[in-house]
């Protein structure tokens, strides 16, 4: 039995060791706002939108990117919460609100996988260790992220040192790429495929991560700026309108009587042409460096 079990045992340890050797976005926003969170001056919350298309590099003040594939608000507001707790240069804060930001929890969603990483790599306690679904890499060992960084060079989960994803390069973009956006709005729409309670709760529990967020930023006096950030028409035409709607209510209302919460509506703005844009619903690196340019002016000179 013994010379059964050692040799597997063996090599999960093997692939444990070799996937948390790998370079990831996880590793390099928990060293950044580990030891620098106190030299930040804008901080960029949210999803893949966020992650891939806003460049923190062409901020005019210190700004990091501490976004993430699929990171809903509980874990935008884990990070907030456990990175920047201490007296700090902390002015501005972006936070998406995509079409899918009040309606879905990662841990509800096909990419529950991803809790791993933040549990791993960042310190989230959300799950007991002896869990290995999100305690372990090798507990999924159908992912391939391990295998096509030491075998083919291949890093999905890279970023820039300042936390930007870096996968979602112009030059890789697929001839198909309009296409996406049917694909990615049947993905984040809710509406008509789950009962009504469900979504409320939801809407509850995200609302209730967004009014702790508010309430630090209120605390701190940190200006916090919600996007709807840019898509291109093969995406926002197939949005659900009953879905759409409900966003922009929840919005106005969270935004009503607040000086310090402001809301910028990207998603149909006319300023951006097909160049700027990877697949229909999030921007090149082209894109990230325009809608980094515009925010930073629309932040510093209202």
């Amino acid at each position: 039995m013994l010379t059964l079990v050692l040799p597997v045992l063996v090599m999960l340890i093997g692939y444990e060791y070799l996937y948390r050797t790998m370079p990831n976005a996880y590793k390099v926003k928990d060293g950044y706002l580990s030891h620098k969170a106190a030299d930040i001056e804008t901080l960029i919350l949210g999803s893949s939108h966020t992650f891939f298309g806003i460049d923190p590099s062409y901020f005019s003040r210190s700004a990091f990117n501490a976004a993430n594939v699929s990171q809903d608000l509980k874990y935008d507001w884990f990070i907030l919460n456990k990175y920047m707790t201490t007296e700090q240069a902390l002015k501005q804060i972006i936070l998406p609100v995509s079409y899918f930001t009040f309606f879905g929890l990662v841990r509800s969603s096909e990419e529950a996988w991803r809790i791993r990483k933040y549990q791993i790599y960042m310190g989230a306690r959300d799950y007991p260790f002896y869990d290995i679904r999100y305690n372990t890499e090798f507990a999924h060992l159908g992912d391939r992220g391990c295998l096509n960084y030491y075998l083919r060079s291949l890093n999905a989960y890279s970023s820039t040192a300042l936390g930007m994803g870096n996968a979602y390069a112009r030059s890789k973009r697929s001839p198909d790429w309009e296409k996406s956006g049917v694909i990615a709005a049947n993905r984040h729409t809710v509406w008509n495929k789950m009962n009504s309670l469900n979504i409320e709760r939801r809407i509850k529990e995200n609302l209730s991560y967004l009014d702790s967020i508010m309430m630090y930023c209120h605390s701190k006096h940190v200006q916090l700026l919600l996007i709807t950030p840019p898509t291109w028409h093969t995406y926002y035409e197939n949005l659900n309108a009953g879905q759409l709607n409900r966003m922009y209510s929840l919005i106005n209302q969270i935004v009503r009587g607040k000086s310090d919460v402001k809301y910028l509506n990207l998603l149909k703005d006319s300023r951006w042409n097909e160049n700027v844009f990877y697949d229909a619903d999030h921007l090149n690196e082209y894109g990230a460096q325009k809608i980094a340019e515009i925010l930073d002016q629309y932040l510093n000179n209202d």
